[in-house]
């Protein structure tokens, strides 16, 4: 195989060894032209293997650039997607967030009412013993004040008793 020359001015180009760059030698090369070569069989099967391996390669090329625009595509499809899975997921982290805001309003308005429940418990208990009371009450009022006046109607009769016994005993 060649190597570069190092004092070739394009890094690309190579020489090789047995061929000579002098002055002398380019004038002993014969250049072939076109007339005064006949195509023989070698170079025709050289010819079409070289045809048959451009198309060859013509064809990998294509197929080559038909796959690189199915990714491009395939890419860009996904590059959608991507988009779309985060907006989706955006939408679903703020319905998790108005989900989860609902659950604790729920929650409070549950121990409210837990709490009115409980209010209502203990006012009916102690209405229950307001009225309980004013019937106890009402029942021992009547009692009583017919009490509290039989006694009164004792004391008044016996102190009058009293008074005109002493005003009997006095004037006697």
């Amino acid at each position: 195989m060649s190597s570069p020359a190092p004092s070739s001015p394009c890094p690309t180009s190579h020489t090789s060894p047995s061929r000579s760059t002098s002055p002398s030698s380019i004038g002993s090369i014969d250049l072939l032209t076109p007339r005064d070569t006949s195509p023989t069989p070698a170079d025709e099967v050289t010819h079409s293997s070289i045809k048959q391996e451009k198309m060859a390669l013509d064809e990998a090329t294509q197929e080559l650039a038909d796959e690189n625009f199915k990714l491009d595509r395939d890419y860009t499809d996904l590059k959608c997607r991507k988009s779309e899975l985060e907006t989706e997921m955006e939408g679903l982290s703020a319905l998790e967030e108005a989900e989860k805001s609902f659950k604790e309003k729920r929650q409070m308005l549950e121990e409210k009412q837990k709490g009115i429940v409980e209010t209502r418990r203990k006012v009916k208990e102690v209405l229950l013993r307001v009225k309980a009371a004013n019937m106890v009450t009402a029942l021992l009022f009547i009692p009583l004040v017919s009490l509290e006046i039989t006694v009164i109607s004792m004391e008044v009769a016996l102190g009058w008793r009293m008074l005109t016994w002493g005003v009997a005993m006095i004037n006697r």
